[in-house]
């Protein structure tokens, strides 16, 4: 039993010290021929982060904060070229471990009681004291939000970079892109 409980606090206290790490997760699948119709997502990066805890490492149970995202919509075709509608949204947040698993209203209440007794009489004196602690908002807001367009060749340029990914178009139509991400 001993062994178990000690095993298990030094499992929590390595990951109660993880260091804080970033994530960025493709939705859409890699390798794999795809296809947007107009105002469709050709791509979408969801960033996030560790939820932080007391002491300012990785939550032991694994919550992530959001960081925003970044994505890339088709267009259609102008002028010849795939035009690709291309917006980042970066959020900051005060979320950690307090305002996330412990965000509650809280009631304290105290009381005190004085009593006071002899042989011929006696009394009761006493109060109680009821304060209400609001619990620390959720604060979320959009620090950054670029948009800009992206005019692709495509009869020239097959392929480009994004995020970290190639998008490579293998056919386009005024209304419809197919292509497939590496």
């Amino acid at each position: 039993m001993l062994k178990n409980t000690t095993v298990l606090f030094i499992l929590i206290f390595i990951t109660a010290c993880s260091p804080i790490q970033k994530y960025s997760n493709l939705e859409q699948p890699i390798n794999q021929i795809l296809q947007a119709d107009i105002g469709s997502i050709v791509l979408r990066i969801d960033k996030s982060e560790d939820l932080k805890n007391a002491f300012g490492k990785k939550d032991i149970w694994g919550g992530k904060v959001d960081l925003g995202h970044q994505l890339i919509l088709f267009e259609g075709i102008k002028n010849d070229k795939v035009s690709l509608y291309v917006k980042n949204v970066t959020v900051k947040s005060n979320e950690d471990v307090f305002t996330r698993y412990m965000n509650n209203d809280r009631i304290h209440t105290s009381h005190n009681a004085n009593i006071y007794a002899n042989g011929n009489y006696g009394y009761i004196n006493g109060s109680s004291t009821t304060t209400l602690q609001k619990a620390k908002p959720i604060k979320r807001e959009v620090i950054n939000n670029s948009n800009h367009l992206i005019e692709l060749d495509f009869k020239k340029e097959k392929s480009f970079e994004y995020g970290g990914y190639i998008i490579e178009i293998l056919k386009a139509t005024p209304f419809n892109l197919t292509y497939i991400i590496k």
